[in-house]
């Protein structure tokens, strides 16, 4: 990945050679242009740091950085802030929708458990049914959406 810059100063990112070339019509480059080339028009390469750091998803919003320059590299770090409450209030919306779709698709799956010509015990008929009223009880569970437990599947 590249960048173009002016006086220690990131003009585009992300840029290429193509880019390069579309923006100098008049000049004949050859390619594939080596580092060394690219520089001599002010083009760099950028190092994405490779770890992204573990933060709290459901309140932290993690972006890469724009590159900027750290021991004579350019390179993007993590920058992580805060969302806002309306961000908060999307994600969890949409993890809870999320969650409940599963549940649905497990409640859907386990719906042969019910059916009265279902070859299961008693017993077995009422684990099943003890099961799928925890699906139905999630979203009223402790930590829902972000860290409620699932209800063990009757095997």
């Amino acid at each position: 990945m590249f960048a173009l810059i002016n006086d220690k100063t990131v003009v585009k990112f992300p840029y290429d050679s193509s880019m390069l070339k579309r923006d100098n019509p008049n000049v004949s480059f050859s390619f594939p242009m080596s580092d060394k080339d690219l520089e001599e028009w002010n083009v760099v390469s950028v190092i994405d740091e490779s770890s992204i750091p573990i933060v709290d998803s459901a309140t932290k919003r993690c972006d890469l950085s724009k590159p900027h320059l750290v021991n004579d590299k350019w390179v993007r770090t993590w920058d992580i802030s805060d969302m806002s409450k309306d961000e908060i209030a999307k994600v969890a919306s949409a993890e809870a929708e999320s969650i409940r779709n599963t549940r649905n698709n497990h409640l859907a799956a386990s719906d042969w458990t019910q059916l009265s010509d279902a070859v299961l015990s008693d017993k077995e008929k009422a684990t099943w049914v003890t099961y799928r009223q925890e699906l139905r009880d999630l979203s009223a569970a402790s930590g829902f959406p972000h860290t409620m437990t699932w209800p063990t599947k009757p095997s």
